[in-house]
């Protein structure tokens, strides 16, 4: 497929509809493309706006980001988001989850039930994303589950985080935390 040329006005990740709702199909039938292009030209867009704008923390900002995305594609997925000014509609879904979180820090909690059984009332397509993520976090090793259990199951700080994984210092575990992130979504939409 070759992508039409637009505008540099074009706020839909440089795709006209056509192409939009052709990816989205394939998005349906398992191929991340459209997914890909939105995280790619996007992460550290949202990162930065998150960073400058709000004085978000570099971590906060990178797990906000990351939430957001995904819940762009969960979106993309449930034919819950049409073509039309896509770019601003995924920052403003970061935005609001990053202003959320501020709001009601209490309420920003790692899914435990990742790590567990499913609870009944948990949909199908929720189901399949968590078992896909099972799967993948299986596939992590101990080091990166240690990290990324601790930080967003345990709530354990980075610092301290530093110390009981016997890292260098805790911008050097933000970066482990990070390269851990990454494998985790690329063992989520198998591409390890």
């Amino acid at each position: 497929m070759t992508m039409t040329t637009v505008t540099k006005t074009n706020r839909n990740f440089n795709l006209s509809e056509t192409d939009f709702l052709f990816l989205l199909k394939n998005l349906k039938k398992g191929d991340e493309s459209l997914f890909e292009k939105a995280f790619l030209s996007h992460f550290e867009y949202g990162m930065n706006i998150l960073k400058k704008k709000y004085s978000a923390s570099h971590e906060n900002a990178y797990d906000t980001t990351m939430w957001g995305i995904l819940q762009f594609r969960k979106l993309l997925l449930e034919d819950k988001i049409a073509y039309g000014n896509l770019e601003t509609y995924l920052i403003r879904i970061i935005v609001s989850r990053y202003l959320y979180t501020q709001k009601k820090p209490s309420s920003v909690e790692f899914n435990a039930e990742v790590f567990g059984d499913i609870p009944d009332d948990v949909e199908a397509e929720d189901v399949e994303s968590i078992e896909r993520l099972n799967k993948a976090w299986e596939k992590l090793c101990d080091n990166c589950r240690k990290l990324l259990g601790g930080y967003y199951y345990d709530k354990i700080q980075l610092k301290e985080l530093s110390k009981q994984l016997d890292d260098s210092s805790p911008a050097n575990t933000r970066k482990r935390k990070e390269r851990c992130i990454k494998k985790l979504r690329a063992y989520f939409f198998n591409k390890k």
